[in-house]
């Protein structure tokens, strides 16, 4: 999720992207359908890939994941409804 991230903080796509485990990464966003990408084939060097852009999907995903976080903040915030019935 972190690349994903990184990646909808470019300004311009096609983005490269560099190193084997950040590939390896992309090839699970892209498997998702988060991302279109070009990756390397089979036998070929997994140094590097071009991200084409970030789907629907991916950028769905991010907004999803970004009020996760805002509600889990929210709620260890003293006086929330939920931080009271925990104590």
């Amino acid at each position: 999720m972190e690349l994903l991230r990184q990646l909808a903080q470019r300004d311009q796509f096609p983005a490269p992207v560099v190193g084997e485990a950040e590939v390896d990464k992309l090839r699970v966003l892209r498997a998702a359908g988060m991302v279109q990408a070009e990756l390397p084939g089979e036998g070929e060097s997994v140094r590097s890939a071009r991200v084409i852009t970030i789907t629907g999907l991916g950028r769905a995903t991010l907004r999803a994941q970004a009020a996760r976080e805002f509600i889990a903040r929210r709620d260890r915030l003293p006086g929330s409804p939920l931080s009271t019935a925990k104590a």
